[in-house]
């Protein structure tokens, strides 16, 4: 009898569950931009328009310059056809040479067909199957033979005992001799064997190199050699293997690309080398001609039998878009070419801006303003451009702030720059007058054109790295102040209470609304007296405030009504302001490590809190005379002997007994191994295989030990036949179907029984959305694994990977080696035994449904494999709607695979707290007894426990015989006396292992019981369960799988991501009214996954 002490504080009702979700951003950020300033230059203001006489003379000049316009047309169409008609010529010769490549395919592809109907036969008839493809054998003949033209053994007609015979006549050099010696170690050679020994002892090194040579391969030339190069190591690797696939082969092609030219490439997602190559050509030349315009190049304009006059000044390439727009604008307003001003008779003589004419020049009113010859190449080069780079939106360029665009206004080296966020612009714009006057350093890059929102073009030619990130998924702003990271976030703030630092002592506080789109000096709003106001202006004016933060936005803190503006930098939270939205990965590991103490701290902390606090001197105490005991509470506790567990086998080896709630399996197979033939790996980790340097070793590696693992512990996996899949992540909801389909066909096989995932963080979107495809979309088995424990894995984990797939497929991984002992009751006759629990989206959430699940035994007496029904329901409810429906699906299943009816049913009851009692007691429970009653005509046999974990109860062993290596209670701590009600049937007990803080012990309340438990019984049936699951849990395996089906089911709601405590479907509707109408019911679990426990 252990004797402990219990820190036993206030109960209290649960709370919505932890995990990811909530409300998304207004619609007023939107997938708009990219990460790239491109410099412009601002259009002139409008002139007046000529007179008509002008106007008459302009036509005609207007038409004069059309008729040479169209002959110099006609020029350059008639070479664009003679090349052509080239090109034309080379696609014929070239589709001639393809029919011939075709017809000799044709003919090899009848002979190996009659090949295979030949050997499929002999296979048959002899029971075994050839391991060397057809092109595998012809490599190894022409490698190695004197004949390079040498033709396969049976396509000679030479008899299949002389096949190896017949080639080794052939062998030369080092071949011919390495024949000899393996000759006198192997007497008897078949045709298979031979070919695998040499491919063992040759091509093994030109394989691997050939391989680890095209993913270091990086182009330093033109796009022509570095593909010519590229493809020849291609045809050396697919000789060695057929199983790289196109996506493997371009993914590296594409990475393999100058800077350049892959930021043109990638976006375009080419699915073959030969595309990716086209459009590297094509990048190619644009970046040649670009160049061009720095060089000194033949000149493009058209002739003109007039004589030009050359000037020495030399053109900026940046501004040719203003002498075409000045030289089109003054043409057809009659305006003076040099000066602007109105063009008269005689005007020529009094323009100050223009120098005197040569003699040979027209001189009617200057119209042809002298332009060089490098202006005239570099204008047709722009012309050249494609016809469309980018776009610059109207609301960029008249600024217009509307729901789809953010404004910014940024201060850059003490000039403050409007920055336009915009749904319809391709990139973000600045003017090179303001990089000039701001010396904002740039660089140069290819003449992009730019079509603007009024039909017109402007050329960018100079560029600018935008300090800003935005990342239009997430609906995040990145940038730095004053050197330190600053990150804002749509709706991140909404429901944050705040205090004003303005006002001196009069603190008011505030709740946050939302954010604005515009800083304070250029928010609006009207004043008392009806006059629009900044609010900059305003602060300047009544709190003689001058803003240092201007390219912040500003909080709204009232209504939509009425809203009230407030610049950040007079804001700050309100200290012990409780935060209720979701915290990322590192915060959730710094809040665990600083609440994580160790037992004895823990108590501690708790004595000192408890003597701090001094009950016994408050006033409350006084009036009702209490006294508080400043000491734990003692109380006596049993320790629960572990159950024996049985595996695979016979004898003592077989067997198993837990020590502290912990065991291994070295040495041992499960009782009963899954198959699992025909499976894929995909690689999400986009980025990381470029910097191994032995790809073999990531991720193969880890797929090739996976498999070794399985099989060494039970579980039937064949190899992985096929190579691994890159994706990324944000594209997993294209690619995974077409994935899944080409991983299909390759096998020849109807669907595929696992695909492994490989995931480079815990990522709750990518996880999800991984999950919901596999399981909802596509009906296939699934198993991810972090790329940080592939890349160490050891024994260990792949044998726990091992045994979960085994779970899921159906698997058993160990069962009790003495089922009456550890079983009691439930051994006695058929037993169901049933796990349910309800999340509920989080605090801040008003509209997304709660999920309630049911998950029951099917395969009694071993209770090992569950079955599970999981469906929405009403916002925050806690009880199970439709549980009768339930429990009559449940049970069906249950006939079906057990073959007999159950006679008893044993119910664990998650996320119910003591207030709820009576509400189960009147709902849910009848609605088991109809469900029983309707299947068999009788009244059940029920026994309901309800399952406990969030108390603040903890227990502390007083000796120290009774701890474990952390310094908890020992796994099967029972407590049932002092501490629990003193007439109804609970217990605490700690079924597990306390690894890291201090153990909480779950509390059990028995609110029904037909079936006669004794106290001691139905505590050791509890605890014996819990051993059912890959490890040791905290509460039975029932209540624990319907917790995990009701958080994977929420993945299946929640389509997009989310800023709050748990995840949220919302339904594409964020009204109560669309709450109110009640929620859509899950998405169907496909193919046979929904009898598997897909979920554990």
């Amino acid at each position: 009898m252990a004797v402990l002490e219990a820190a036993h504080g206030r109960r209290r009702r649960k709370g919505p569950h932890a995990g990811g979700g909530g409300g998304g951003a207004k619609d007023s950020i939107v997938a708009s931009c990219s990460l790239m300033l491109c410099v412009t230059t601002p259009s002139k203001p409008s002139d007046p328009k000529p007179s008509k006489q002008t106007q008459i003379l302009l036509d005609q000049m207007s038409k004069s310059a059309d008729d040479d316009q169209s002959k110099w047309d006609q020029q350059e169409m008639k070479t664009q056809i003679e090349l052509n008609n080239a090109k034309v010529d080379k696609c014929s010769a070239d589709q001639q040479f393809i029919a011939q490549q075709v017809r000799a395919n044709g003919q090899a592809v009848a002979q190996l067909t009659l090949r295979q109907f030949e050997e499929e036969k002999s296979s048959a008839s002899h029971g075994s199957s050839s391991l060397v493809y057809d092109d595998e054998e012809e490599h190894f003949l022409n490698m190695f033979a004197k004949d390079k033209n040498l033709q396969k053994p049976e396509q000679s007609n030479v008899p299949e005992r002389l096949w190896v015979s017949s080639t080794t006549m052939h062998l030369e050099g080092n071949a011919a001799k390495w024949y000899q010696a393996y000759k006198q170690t192997h007497p008897k050679i078949s045709w298979i064997t031979f070919c695998l020994a040499m491919e063992q002892q040759f091509g093994a090194d030109d394989y691997r190199n050939a391989l680890t040579e095209l993913i270091d391969l990086k182009q330093t030339g033109t796009v022509e050699d570095y593909t010519t190069k590229f493809e020849q190591l291609q045809f050396d690797i697919t000789m060695h293997s057929c199983h790289y696939d196109d996506l493997f082969f371009t993914s590296h092609y594409v990475s393999g690309l100058k800077d350049d030219i892959r930021a043109v490439v990638e976006p375009q997602v080419p699915t073959t080398i030969h595309r990716a190559a086209i459009i590297a050509r094509i990048q190619q030349n644009v970046l040649d001609r670009g160049k061009n315009k720095y060089q000194k190049a033949p000149i493009l304009h058209k002739p003109n039998p007039q004589h030009r006059t050359e000037t020495k000044t030399q053109p900026v390439s940046g501004t040719l878009w203003r002498d075409r727009q000045l030289r089109d604008y003054r043409k057809v307003n009659g305006l003076c070419y040099t000066c602007g001003e109105k063009f008269e008779p005689g005007h020529i003589e009094v323009c100050s801006k223009r120098t005197k004419p040569h003699n040979n020049a027209l001189v009617v009113n200057d119209l042809d303003r002298e332009l060089s010859d490098d202006v005239l190449n570099q204008l047709a080069i722009e012309d050249a451009l494609p016809e469309q780079f980018c776009q610059l939106s109207l609301n960029a360029l008249t600024s217009t702030d509307t729901s789809n665009n953010i404004k910014l206004k940024t201060r850059v080296k003490n000039k403050f720059m409007l920055t336009l966020l915009d749904s319809g612009s391709s990139h973000s714009f600045v003017s090179a007058q303001f990089t000039q006057l701001a010396g904002l350093p740039t660089v140069p890059m290819s003449p992009r054109k730019v079509k603007l929102a009024n039909g017109e073009w402007i050329v960018a030619d100079r560029m600018r790295h935008s300090p800003m990130q935005c990342d239009w998924h997430l609906k995040t702003l990145a940038f730095e102040v004053n050197g330190r990271p600053v990150k804002l976030q749509a709706q991140a703030l909404r429901g944050v209470r705040i205090e004003v630092t303005h006002r001196g002592e009069a603190c008011q506080k505030y709740k946050i609304a939302s954010l604005t789109t515009s800083p304070p000096s250029l928010q609006f709003f009207e004043s008392s007296a009806g006059v629009q106001k900044s609010v900059a202006d305003y602060f300047r004016e009544a709190y003689k405030l001058e803003m240092h933060y201007d390219f912040l936005p500003c909080l709204q803190v009232g209504s939509d009504q009425r809203p009230n503006y407030l610049p950040m930098e007079v804001c700050k939270i309100v200290s012990g302001h409780q935060y209720w939205k979701k915290l990322d990965s590192q915060q959730v590991s710094k809040l665990m490590d600083s609440t994580c103490q160790r037992p004895s701290n823990r108590e501690n902390n708790i004595r000192q809190v408890v003597e701090h606090n001094d009950y016994n001197r408050t006033e409350r105490a006084s009036e009702f005379g209490m006294e508080v005991d400043y000491r734990p509470t003692s109380v006596q506790a049993r320790v629960l002997p572990a159950p024996t567990l049985k595996y695979r086998g016979t004898g003592s080896e077989s067997l198993c007994c837990p020590k502290d709630g912990q065991w291994n399996m070295i040495k041992k197979q499960v009782v009963h191994g899954a198959r699992v033939g025909n499976w894929a790996c995909v690689n999400f980790c986009y980025e990381l295989p470029r910097d191994v340097a032995n790809i073999e070793t990531y991720p193969i590696k880890f797929c090739s030990d996976l498999v070794k693992w399985s099989c060494t512990t039970g579980v039937d996996m064949d190899n992985l036949r096929l190579p691994i899949y890159l994706v990324r992540p944000e594209q997993v909801e294209n690619d995974l179907h077409r994935l899944c389909q080409d991983a299909e066909n390759k096998l020849r096989v109807q669907k595929i029984d696992l695909l492994l995932a490989i995931l480079p963080e815990k990522n709750g979107n990518l996880y999800g959305n991984f999950k919901r495809i596999c399981e909802t979309e596509i009906g296939i088995m699934s198993q991810c694994c972090l790329d940080k424990n592939v890349r160490s894995a050891g024994p260990p984990y792949f044998a726990n990977v091992a045994i979960k797939i085994n779970a899921k497929f159906g698997g058993r991984n160990l069962e009790f080696a003495n089922p009456k002992e550890s079983l009691p009751v439930v051994s006695i006759e058929p037993t169901i035994i049933f796990g349910a629990d309800v999340t509920h989206p989080a605090a801040l959430d008003d509209t997304a449904p709660s999920i309630a699940s049911v998950v029951a035994s099917q395969d009694w007496p071993k209770v090992a494999n569950y079955n599970g029904i999981a469906r929405a329901q009403g916002h925050r409810k806690e009880l199970i709607d439709g549980l009768e429906d339930i429990v009559k699906e449940l049970l069906l299943a249950f006939e079906e695979r057990s073959k007999q009816r159950p006679k008893q049913l044993i119910f664990y009851r998650d996320g119910v707290s003591e207030g709820q009692f009576k509400q189960v007691l009147e709902q849910e429970i009848p609605e088991i007894e109809k469900a029983w009653k309707a299947r068999y005509n009788e009244k059940p046999k029920i026994t309901f426990i309800v399952v406990q974990k969030r108390h603040h109860t903890r227990l502390f062993p007083n000796d120290r015989q009774w701890i474990d290596r952390s310094g908890n209670i020992l796994p099967g701590t029972v407590v049932d006396k002092n501490i629990c009600h003193p007439t109804e049937f609970d217990f605490f007990l700690c079924s597990h292992a306390g690894i890291k803080g201090t153990s909480r012990p779950t509390h059990y309340h028995v609110l029904r019981d037909d079936n006669k438990f004794t106290a001691d019984a139905l505590q050791s049936l509890t605890y014996n369960l819990c051993y059912l699951y890959s490890s040791c849990q905290s509460v039975p395996p029932p209540a624990y799988y319907a917790h995990k089906l009701a958080f994977r089911a929420r993945f299946y709601v929640n389509q997009g991501s989310s800023d709050v405590a748990t995840s949220v479907g919302s339904f594409g509707s964020s009204a109560p009214a669309a709450a109110a109408a009640g929620p859509n019911p899950l998405p169907e679990i496909k193919g046979e996954l929904k009898r598997l426990m897909f979920y554990c």
